[in-house]
């Protein structure tokens, strides 16, 4: 594939916050990356292609929530079936970001959280962030 044999690499630089960051004390299974992310709220991992003419990029950004309540949970899949069809349309066909753009409940282990996928060949992973969260604010002032 395009992604070469480049590791990723984490960069803990500041992102803008859309959940509180839960203490990492409340977390001692949480390996030392996750407790950095969880103590700073964002984290980015990120890997360059190897190929220099690949036009392609991509973003996951990925809202975690940790372990949900069968309620809680309930709720945010009910979220993710109604933002997903909103974030192809909005994403996808009106802003033409890219041909891949998902929308979904990931989990990992016991954690859920709410992630926002999109694979472009004319917008940079800094540029579909931006139109991620722009996406959420709307999502957030018309809920």
């Amino acid at each position: 594939g395009a992604l070469g044999a480049a590791p990723l690499e984490a960069d803990a630089a500041p992102l803008p916050q859309t959940l509180p960051p839960a203490a990492a004390s409340e977390r001692p299974e949480a390996s030392p990356r996750a407790r950095r992310w969880l103590e700073g709220g964002a984290m980015r991992l990120r890997s360059v292609a190897s190929n220099p003419g690949e036009k392609n990029s991509a973003i996951e950004l990925h809202l975690h929530l940790g372990e949900l309540e069968p309620r809680e949970e309930a709720r945010l899949r009910l979220l993710a079936s109604v933002a997903s069809k909103d974030a192809f349309h909005c994403l996808r066909t009106v802003r033409q970001l890219g041909y891949v753009v998902q929308c979904g409940v990931r989990s990992m282990g016991a954690a859920r959280g709410l992630s926002v996928l999109i694979q472009s060949a004319v917008a940079s992973p800094t540029e579909l962030e931006r139109h991620i969260e722009e996406w959420l604010a709307e999502v957030r002032a018309t809920g």
